[in-house]
């Protein structure tokens, strides 16, 4: 019965392996690409090779199957964790429609046990792989990006359509950056397929899509690019952006929104309020971080921890300092709103226009702080350096906790000095009031002399 199984075997080896050199199709890797829109409609025209986020990119791969039964027959796979011994040595022998064809023989040789156990590994071999399947543009190894379905079936021709929805995967931040660090609104882009198993990567060959395919068919059509951003929707935000600050420095003299309505008065308004500057300083700074971070990765959940943080710094600050003005003026027993500073004693250049506010914003009566000149530059570096960070990572940055805990400290300081009553809160020559000279004493005669 032995004898008489592995002569059956034997016979469809040959008879498989000359039908299998005649129909096998050739393994091509990416044998085509597509795009569709997010709602599944073909994209056309000149639109058709340009990959934006949300679009969906069907990928068509050319016979996989018999790609990873060899790959994996050659001992390509390290570890070979999915085979026995015995069903590794029955493998290196046969191709992979030979060896299906053994496991489903209705039979009780131990052959064909063996056979059995070798063609459910390499089932479990196919599978495990499809699902570590990640898509690859151009330089990013985008390995949290991963197929609708990785478990489809290939067509009567050999060919799987994997699907995959083009998104921003925050754990592959690093692969995104060198997707865009590059200038201008489109990058062209190669498609490839890989998995990664047992800390090696396993590419899949690109077939269309690169540009050395592109180029050496003289068909530089068949180019994919990647848009980085739209320039007319950048445009259109960034205007809009623009226009909002300039609306609200037109309302920066109404009366509290960024003065300080317990502070001095300069030129009948009172002075500018550092904390106030502050709060809508890191506004305008979020905002635009987020704004473009929505034009380049089309996500609207790009606010960090540390934007938050740095908010609730500003918020707090704002808040704190109104309590302060009050609680100095009632300790001094008067109010420091109603001093009226005298703009001609500051420096030249600080009396009028930007300087002036600036003066405003370093002195706490008209008298330049140490630390509000900290609090004022630490400010402008972190928020220098937040718009910095999220223009070269694609990312809000996250700064650590001693950085923040400066920031913090800063604002604290300023507060608690704020707190602090001054020598005279009030104007030493307070307005509307007229005090009458007083009676000049009467003379006191000479008591030396006589009548």
């Amino acid at each position: 019965m032995r004898f008489v199984a592995t002569f059956v075997i034997a016979l469809i080896t040959g008879l498989t392996l000359c039908e299998a050199q005649q129909s096998t199709t050739e393994y091509q890797g990416v044998s085509n690409a597509e795009l569709q829109m997010s709602d599944g409609t073909p994209k056309n025209g000149s639109a058709a090779r340009i990959i934006e986020m949300g679009d969906r990119l069907i990928v068509e791969l050319s016979n996989l199957d018999g790609w990873l039964y060899e790959t994996a027959k050659a001992g390509n796979f390290p570890k070979q964790e999915w085979f026995d011994p015995d069903a590794m040595k029955l493998i290196s022998t046969m191709d992979l429609k030979t060896l299906q064809t053994a496991a489903v023989m209705q039979s009780a040789d131990a052959q064909h046990a063996v056979a059995q156990r070798a063609w459910e590994s390499v089932q479990r071999m196919m599978s495990d792989v499809k699902q570590r399947l990640y898509l690859q543009l151009g330089p990013a190894r985008l390995r949290h990006l991963h197929a609708d379905d990785p478990l489809i079936r290939q067509s009567d021709t050999g060919i799987f359509r994997f699907v995959f929805v083009i998104h921003d995967t925050p754990d592959d931040q690093a692969e995104w950056k060198k997707l865009r660090a590059t200038r201008g609104e489109l990058r062209p882009v190669s498609i490839s397929v890989a998995f990664d198993l047992d800390g090696l990567t396993h590419t899949l060959r690109t077939k269309l899509g690169s540009s050395l395919d592109s180029v050496a068919s003289g068909m530089p059509e068949q180019q994919f690019k990647f848009r980085i951003y739209s320039i007319y929707t950048a445009a259109a935000f960034f205007l809009a952006y623009f226009i909002s600050i300039l609306i609200f420095l037109w309302f920066s003299a109404v009366p509290n929104l960024l003065r300080d309505p317990d502070g001095p008065v300069r030129e009948t308004k009172h002075v500018f309020s550092l904390s106030r500057c502050q709060l809508a300083f890191w506004f305008f700074v979020i905002l635009g971080a987020w704004i473009f971070l929505w034009v380049t990765t089309s996500s609207l959940d790009t606010l960090s921890e540390t934007a938050l943080i740095v908010s609730g710094i500003g918020s707090g600050a704002a808040v704190t300092g109104i309590v302060a003005g009050k609680v100095r003026d009632e300790i001094a027993g008067g109010s420091l709103s109603t001093v009226t500073l005298n703009v001609n004693e500051r420096p030249r250049g600080f009396r009028a226009g930007p300087g002036a506010v600036l003066y405003d914003l370093l002195s706490d009566r008209d008298t330049v702080a140490f630390h509000r000149f900290q609090l004022l530059v630490w400010n402008l570096i972190l928020g220098g350096v937040f718009l910095w960070k999220t223009v070269e990572d694609f990312a809000m940055p996250e700064f650590n906790s001693t950085l923040l805990g400066l920031l913090g400290l800063s604002a604290v300081t300023f507060v608690g000095i704020k707190m602090t009553p001054t020598a005279d809160n009030r104007d030493p020559n307070p307005p509307n009031q007229n005090i009458a000279p007083a009676p000049a004493a009467p003379a006191v005669p000479n008591a030396g002399q006589g009548g």
